[in-house]
């Protein structure tokens, strides 16, 4: 039900009481909340935004939208099992030195972080 307001205020009004569709439970979402905490714990071992995008199919600015939480924000933190992150930053490592663009010095940056990361 609509009350006297402006649109925003009917907005904040279904927020609050939980009648809103976010995340997955909305028809056109491109992840799932998995998804959106393997790219967050990429981003957090240093990986680059167009690399992690690059790994699941998303333009760049989606992925930066997730790491600065201007999306799925209702996401809370979640550790990510190391095996999970080392391949997802093997295959970052590997979509990277694919691109003629790419530094050799940043591929072993990458693989560095995998290393790391795995032990």
């Amino acid at each position: 039900h609509l009350f006297v307001g402006t649109q925003g205020d009917n907005n904040r009004d279904m927020a609050a009481k939980g009648r809103g569709t976010r995340g997955e439970a909305v028809n056109t979402a491109k992840l799932a909340e998995s998804e959106v905490h393997r790219i967050r714990a990429l981003g957090k071992a240093g990986a680059r935004p167009s690399d992690i995008g690059r790994v699941f199919g998303l333009m760049c600015t989606n992925v930066h939208s997730v790491l600065c939480r201007k999306t799925w924000a209702h996401i809370p933190e979640r550790d990510v099992a190391a095996d999970v992150l080392a391949s997802d930053l093997v295959a970052c490592a590997r979509t990277a030195m694919s691109s003629p663009r790419w530094p050799l010095s940043h591929a072993y940056d990458s693989i560095t972080a995998v290393v790391r990361t795995a032990s």
